[in-house]
């Protein structure tokens, strides 16, 4: 099949995997993750994967049990390992189940990463997630290093996350399962307007594709082209970094300029904590001040402490 090809050359060019690697599969049992694991066994014959697959069962929906016994088939029919762990404590929330499940599944995969000495774990985002990533965080009004997040690899725990699917569009994935006839479970809360990105995914985009019938691939494009830009901005401060970072404090940001200092601010946060635009602006004019040290108190707890030539987080 032509995407097979595709995915074959896509691991070729990349390097993904060497032979007889441990991999662990994030599985839902919906059309994204079964089309990978799919994919994955496509090139069994080259590559020699010791695939497993884990799979949480968030017991949300009437139909949590059928949807988890078409999991537990799916394994057993390739003969592959499973490992299944049951959210308990979704139906008890009234709010932020989306982010509460994720943190749940992410920790999940953790555990067994650390446990079953894992080299890789693999999740089935393609190219139309990344889109409406993007699409997302521009709504929201994030920063420019926040919306290349869903890189391709990046380290996970010990081990490395990796995306084989970013280069494939929803589309072609859906007729790869219909050429081989292989089921899969339809989530219908994909079409509730409950969340936030099925809006922006049922609503937004389909009129953004009136627009440009190809936006998928210019938003990956745009992606690309971003992380090369922050990749490139990343080495260039790395002299600056060394001679004024350490641990939770940057120094050195008396005598440059505004611009400067909002580029340099942006990569020290970067994985250490969530700052918003209204928050940075502050930390911005308080560092232009001439009264210190002065704070900035963030939503998640965490406490900027300003001085005149340095910033650290408390």
């Amino acid at each position: 099949m032509k995407i097979e090809k595709k995915f074959f050359q896509h691991l070729r060019k990349g390097s993904f995997f060497k032979e007889h690697e441990k991999i662990l599969v994030a599985f839902s049992g919906g059309g994204d993750s079964v089309s990978l694991v799919q994919l994955l066994l496509s090139v069994q014959n080259v590559y020699h994967l010791d695939i497993h697959l884990a799979y949480v069962n968030h017991d949300l929906r009437k139909t949590s049990l059928e949807e988890e016994r078409f999991v537990r088939q799916f394994a057993s029919q390739y003969n592959l390992p499973l490992h299944v762990k049951k959210w308990q404590e979704g139906k008890k929330l009234t709010s932020g189940i989306e982010v509460s499940a994720r943190n749940f599944r992410y920790d999940f995969f953790a555990e067994l990463l650390k446990r079953e000495h894992f080299t890789k774990l693999l999740t089935a985002h393609h190219a139309d997630d990344l889109t409406e990533t993007i699409v997302m965080k521009l709504i929201r009004g994030s920063h420019f290093f926040r919306l290349s997040s869903l890189s391709e690899r990046r380290k996970f725990q010990h081990s490395e996350l990796i995306r084989l699917l970013l280069p494939f569009s929803k589309s072609e994935l859906e007729e790869y399962l219909q050429e081989k006839n292989q089921h899969f479970i339809f989530d219908e809360s994909n079409e509730s307007s409950k969340y936030f990105r099925n809006r922006v995914r049922n609503e937004v985009l389909p009129f953004i594709k009136k627009e440009n019938p190809a936006y998928v691939q210019a938003m990956n494009n745009f992606s690309k082209t971003n992380e090369y830009l922050r990749q490139f901005l990343q080495k260039t401060a790395q002299g600056f970094f060394k001679e004024n970072l350490k641990k939770n404090t940057l120094s050195g940001l008396k005598f440059l300029s505004r611009e400067e200092r909002f580029i340099y601010l942006m990569m020290f946060f970067e994985n250490r904590l969530e700052i918003n635009k209204h928050q940075l602006e502050e930390t911005l004019n308080l560092l232009e001040g001439k009264q210190f040290p002065k704070e900035v108190q963030l939503t998640n707890g965490n406490i900027l402490q300003i001085h005149a030539d340095n910033v650290t987080i408390l």
